[in-house]
């Protein structure tokens, strides 16, 4: 469970490895690699159960909701990918949370 939120940055760099072999460097636009920066921070603030560390996730998935609706002739649509990294995210966030403050009050986990 320690490693969880580092699912979504796994998948991403997989998907990226077979279109940059597929098509080559320029198949990912300089912004998706921002985009897995801000998901292996993320993940890596996660794995040191920093609550915080899912807002990352969730700027990475608002950019990708938000290049997945402009209507620049892109291979793959991002927008539903970056649904369900923002709902990840914020999901891995409200249980980070919740668990930190019911350790904190005094309840087992």
């Amino acid at each position: 469970m320690r490693y969880f939120g580092l699912i979504p940055p796994l998948l991403l760099t997989a998907v990226y490895v077979m279109l940059v072999g597929a098509a080559g460097i320029k198949a990912v636009q300089i912004m998706g690699y921002v985009v897995l920066a801000l998901l292996y921070f993320s993940a890596w603030l996660l794995i040191r159960k920093v609550w915080a560390g899912c807002v990352f996730g969730m700027m990475g998935g608002v950019l990708m909701i938000w290049f997945g609706i402009q209507n620049s002739g892109q291979l793959i649509r991002e927008w539903p990918a970056g649904i369900a990294i923002f709902l990840f995210y914020m999901l891995a966030g409200y249980v980070l949370n919740m668990r930190d403050a019911g350790t904190k009050s005094g309840k087992s986990k």
